[in-house]
């Protein structure tokens, strides 16, 4: 190439190198469009006319276009007058600055600078913002006629356009000279170094990030995200993010939440975008150590330096808080604060997961998508395919209708025909000690204390230091088989379990541990409030028969009995569970046969019965709150219908007995028994009711 650009179709010229990646991209995309025309062309870049910045001059013999271009990825408004404003998180509007003021600006600071140099008028420039990509979606923006407003892929037709060109390229490349503008061999040339280097930085933390949280999705089942009760699928969920919407995942522990804020954070990325995910339980108050602990997992850097490169190149960043109710209770609006602070400052795009909507969720604007617990339908397509067989066990299939997560399917699958009589903690005691194999014993020990330890606490990750200090006198090599394993996860200098339905698990192994075989202790801890989420886990985790029978026998916790009957807290559980189910059917039973209508003023309908002869106990009782879910689910109906059947039967012969006293005291006895029989919710009601 030569200085003058006589022999030469296409010259660039530059008043200092472009580092911006917006401006970067105007740039190529402007060289690559004349390059394909084939026709002269000259393209000013980075220039200062008149204390004026202006991004891009394009110039052929038919087109004079100056060019503003402008990176915005959230919802914009604004028009000719007046500041824009950008939307950032919280739903807050945020003041920006007038893209239309600078490229008009831009247009007339380079007519006064040719008028200037040339010394005769300059009719008006054509003028445009080009948005890179494109127009933010949901942006509300007006203009007219001196100023257009284009995504990057309308800057083609906006080219192939003529207007009138004053002068001619000859005179554009001596007005070049007297600007003392430096001409560059090609759109690369004419970059700075350090957008090469942002390029390179991002690439190889996008790399990363595909192979940390690819294998994890690879054989993920879709799960049934709804947003206002309607289904939307993931590939959905992700375009309404990168539009602009901010996003609360809501879901109980283990029906995918994480799984699909990783699709989301991949398929972000796969756009061009940056996710950063972190978990929320690592964050101790400040929002660059908790943000660093994963750009360093995954490059090797600091997360300032990948959000700069975000920026310096126009890459939307996708901010993901994992776990949300994982973190510490008192840090909680602390995090909500930075989220919405990192929000506003870089423009970022939101994505919290959580079992409930977090406290002070007015700190930001966010569109709630529910994923239910899975259906049976979707546990086993996914146990099957964990299972790697075309067909599950029976028994199975048996357990997978007992428990209530994505994960626990998984296992389910995995362990297969031996899932049968297992509890829904044998399902993550057998996953780990298959994972430890020669160190099982040792480490589940130790996972136990680890658990413990949290559990007092209240926490869900702690320091590294406080791993060591758990466990002073215990073999290195565990933890570091622990870790190894991803049974215990390290993010920075931040332990915790891999996931918390395993930290629950544990938790509950050390309660069966520390009770040293009293039953009492057991129940105590069952009783406890900070033990509800894991009350099942407990029960399961019993293997002493004996213990079991004594536990068993102390127990009056409906939730628990429920869970029994369904299968949750293994096979010996659930025997236990349909025993003593059936002694109370035989006690609905013998209160039905024994049933007696009474008249009187202590009734509200004037009409009650007897105090019944049955006697109940209040594991009984519990087991009377249990039952309506297990027919619910299509399990003991025939039962109700036979027992239903036998009750109206009795009132009928109640009401017959009654029926003169009845019309002595003017009470309607057929109203008032069924009213006893069916809506009655005292504590004096029969069984049945």
């Amino acid at each position: 190439m030569t200085s003058d650009g006589d022999n030469l179709k296409q010259q660039i010229f530059i008043g200092d190198a472009v580092t911006n990646g917006s401006d970067q991209h105007v740039l190529i995309a402007v060289a690559e469009y004349l390059e394909k025309a084939g026709a002269r062309a000259l393209i000013f870049a980075n220039l200062n006319l008149g204390g004026r910045q202006i991004d891009t001059i394009v110039v052929t013999e038919q087109l004079v276009l100056v060019l503003e271009a402008k990176g915005y990825r959230r919802p914009l408004r604004g028009g000719a007058n007046g500041h824009w404003q950008v939307r950032v998180a919280g739903g807050e509007w945020k003041s920006t600055r007038n893209a239309y003021h600078q490229a008009s600006g831009a247009a007339l600071a380079l007519r006064d600078t040719m008028r200037a140099f040339d010394g005769a008028e300059v009719p008006y420039l054509d003028t445009a913002v080009v948005f890179d990509p494109a127009i933010p979606a949901g942006s509300e923006l007006t203009s007219d006629f001196k100023v257009k407003l284009l995504g990057l892929a309308d800057l083609s037709a906006e080219l192939a356009q003529t207007s009138k060109n004053p002068w001619s390229l000859d005179r554009w490349t001596q007005f070049a000279r007297h600007l003392r503008l430096v001409a560059v061999g090609d759109a690369a040339a004419a970059c700075d170094p350090s957008l090469a280097r942002s390029e390179t930085l991002l690439g190889d933390y996008s790399a990363g990030v595909a192979r940390l949280y690819q294998p994890l999705t690879l054989d993920a089942v879709t799960s049934s995200w709804t947003a206002g009760g309607e289904p939307i699928s993931s590939d959905e969920l992700t375009r309404r993010i990168a539009s602009g919407r901010d996003a609360c995942l809501i879901g109980p522990s283990g029906c995918g939440k994480s799984l699909g804020a990783y699709v989301v954070a991949l398929r972000f990325a796969a756009t061009g975008g940056i996710p950063l995910v972190v978990a929320a339980k690592n964050f101790v108050g400040s929002m660059s150590t908790l943000l660093d602990g994963e750009t360093q997992l995954i490059a090797d850097t600091a997360a300032r330096e990948v959000v700069a490169a975000a920026k310096q190149l126009n890459r939307p960043l996708l901010l993901v808080i994992d776990g949300f109710n994982e973190c510490s209770e008192p840090l909680r609006v602390a995090l909500l604060r930075r989220i919405a602070a990192f929000g506003r400052r870089y423009e970022a795009h939101l994505v919290i997961t959580s079992q409930n909507v977090p406290e002070r969720a007015d700190l930001l604007s966010l569109d709630t998508f529910d994923v239910p617990r899975p259906s049976l339908e979707l546990k086993l397509s996914i146990a099957t395919q964990a299972s790697g067989a075309p067909q599950l066990p029976a028994g199975a299939t048996e357990l997978l209708s007992a428990v209530e997560s994505c994960l626990e399917a998984r296992l389910v699958g995995q362990l297969g025909d031996k899932s049968g009589t297992a509890s829904r903690f044998d399902l993550f005691d057998r996953f780990v000690r298959a994972r430890l194999g020669d160190q099982a014993t040792a480490g589940v020990a130790r996972l136990s204390v680890i658990a413990r330890w949290m559990m007092d606490r209240i926490t869900f990750s702690f320091a590294l230091r406080e791993l060591e200090r758990t466990g002073e006198r215990a073999d290195r090599s565990v933890d570091d088989r622990l870790l190894s394993s991803k049974l215990l996860s390290l993010r920075g200098d931040r332990v915790s379990f891999g996931h918390d339905l395993f930290l629950d698990a544990y938790a509950a192994e050390a309660v069966v541990r520390e009770a040293g075989g009293s039953a009492s202790a057991i129940l105590t801890s069952l009783a406890e409030p900070r033990h509800k989420p894991r009350k099942e886990l407990i029960l399961g985790a019993i293997t002493d028969p004996l213990l079991l029978e004594q536990v068993l026998a102390g127990l009056e916790d409906a939730e628990l009995i429920l869970a029994c009957l369904v299968g949750r807290c293994g096979r010996a559980a659930r025997d236990w569970a349909e025993a003593l189910a059936e002694v109370v059917f035989g006690l609905i039973a013998v209160e039905i046969d024994t049933a007696r209508l009474e008249l009187g003023e202590g009734h509200m309908w004037k009409v009650g019965f007897e105090p019944s002869n049955v006697v109940w106990t209040r594991q009984q009782r519990a087991v009377l709150h249990a039952l309506p879910s297990r027919i619910a689910g299509d399990v003991y109906v025939e039962r109700l219908v036979e027992l239903a059947g036998r009750f109206d039967k009795r009132l009928v012969d109640e009401t017959f007995r009654l029926r003169e006293e009845a019309a002595a005291h003017k009470i309607a006895v057929r109203t008032g028994a069924f009213a006893a029989a069916y809506v009655n919710q005292t504590s004096e009601a029969l069984g049945i009711t």
